[in-house]
C-alpha cells in the first residue's frame, strides 16, 4: 500500500510547510480518480473549493457510506486508513494538515478524541482554511507562528465539537434545511419563512436554531455560499462576469463585485487572472 502525504499527479497545484509536527498542505487538483491509498498520519482535510467523494476500502467496517464533500467540509482520516478520491467536474482545492506522530505523542490524550470524527461540515471551517491558503500564499516571518495558531484553533474546534456530542448535534429537519438552501441558494426569493414552513417549525424558532449550530445567520448562509460558487466558477469557467453573478443569485454583476471583494478581499477580475 503506498503511503503518502498527498498522491501526486502532474496537473496538481500544490504549496506545502511544516511548522511544530504540522505539515500543512494547499492542492488543487483536476478532474480525476485518485486511486485508494492511505496516509501516515493522522490527516484533516478542509475543502475550499470543487467538491470530491471519498471512498472507503471494503474491509473498513467503520466507513461503509461514501463521504461527498464540498465547500466548508471537514474530514478527518486516521493514519493508515485506506480510501480513494473521485473529483468532480471542477476538480478540487483543499487544504490538508498531517499531524507528525512526534506532535500526535505529546499531545495523544488531548487529540485522541478527534479520531472519533469523521465528516463535519462549517463556515469556522472553510474561515481557517482559507486563512492558512493566506499564510502559504504570502508568507513572511510571522506565517509559522500563524501557521501554528491557526491549525491549533482547528484542533481545539474539533475537540469542542467532538466534547458536545450527538446531544448537541444538527437536528434532522435543520440538515434537510440547510440541503435545500444548497439547491436554492440562487433564488432571489428564499426567505426564512419559507424554510420554516417546508419543515414545521416557526421562523423565530429556525433562525435560532440555525445559528446556534452553523454559527451563522440563513442570509449569511446564502451570501457566502453565492460567493464562494461564484469564485469557484470565476476561477474555472470562461464565462462572462455578468453571467456567473446571474448563475450565481446575484442582483448584478456589481453586487457579486462588491460581495467577493468583501469576502475574500479580491475583486472578481483579480481572481481570474490568479493562478
Amino acid at each position: 500500500m503506498r503511503i503518502s502525504a498527498v498522491p501526486l499527479h502532474e496537473a496538481d497545484l500544490i504549496r506545502r510547510t511544516a511548522v511544530e509536527g504540522f505539515a500543512v498542505t494547499e492542492a488543487w487538483s483536476p478532474p480525476r480518480r485518485i486511486p485508494a491509498h492511505a496516509h501516515a498520519a493522522l490527516s484533516i482535510t478542509l475543502v475550499l473549493d470543487g467538491a470530491f467523494q471519498e471512498r472507503y476500502a471494503a474491509a473498513n467496517h467503520t466507513r461503509r457510506t461514501p463521504h461527498e464533500c464540498e465547500p466548508c467540509s471537514l474530514l478527518i482520516r486516521p493514519a493508515g486508513e485506506v480510501h480513494e478520491n473521485h473529483l468532480g467536474k471542477d476538480g478540487s482545492r483543499t487544504l490538508s494538515i498531517e499531524v507528525s506522530p512526534a506532535r500526535l505523542e505529546l499531545n495523544a490524550k488531548r487529540l485522541a478524541p478527534i479520531s472519533r470524527l469523521s465528516l463535519r461540515r462549517g463556515q469556522a471551517f472553510l474561515d481557517i482554511g482559507l486563512a492558512l491558503s493566506r499564510e502559504l500564499r504570502h508568507s513572511d516571518e510571522a506565517s509559522p507562528l500563524a501557521l501554528e495558531s491557526l491549525v491549533l484553533e482547528l484542533l481545539a474546534r474539533l475537540l469542542r465539537l467532538e466534547a458536545r456530542g450527538a446531544a448537541d448535534a444538527a437536528p434532522a429537519w435543520l440538515l434537510r434545511a440547510r440541503d435545500a438552501i444548497h439547491a436554492a441558494y440562487r433564488d432571489q426569493s428564499l426567505r426564512v419563512s419559507r424554510l420554516a414552513h417546508e419543515q414545521g417549525v416557526h421562523p423565530v424558532y429556525f433562525a435560532r436554531a440555525f445559528r446556534r449550530h452553523f454559527l451563522m445567520t440563513p442570509g449569511e448562509y446564502v451570501r457566502r455560499l453565492r460567493s464562494e460558487n461564484a469564485c469557484a466558477r470565476i476561477r474555472s469557467s470562461a464565462a462572462s462576469l455578468a453571467e456567473i453573478a446571474m448563475e450565481c443569485g446575484f442582483a448584478d454583476q456589481s453586487h457579486m463585485h462588491r460581495a467577493l471583494r468583501r469576502r475574500f478581499g479580491l475583486t472578481p477580475r483579480q481572481m481570474r487572472r490568479r493562478p
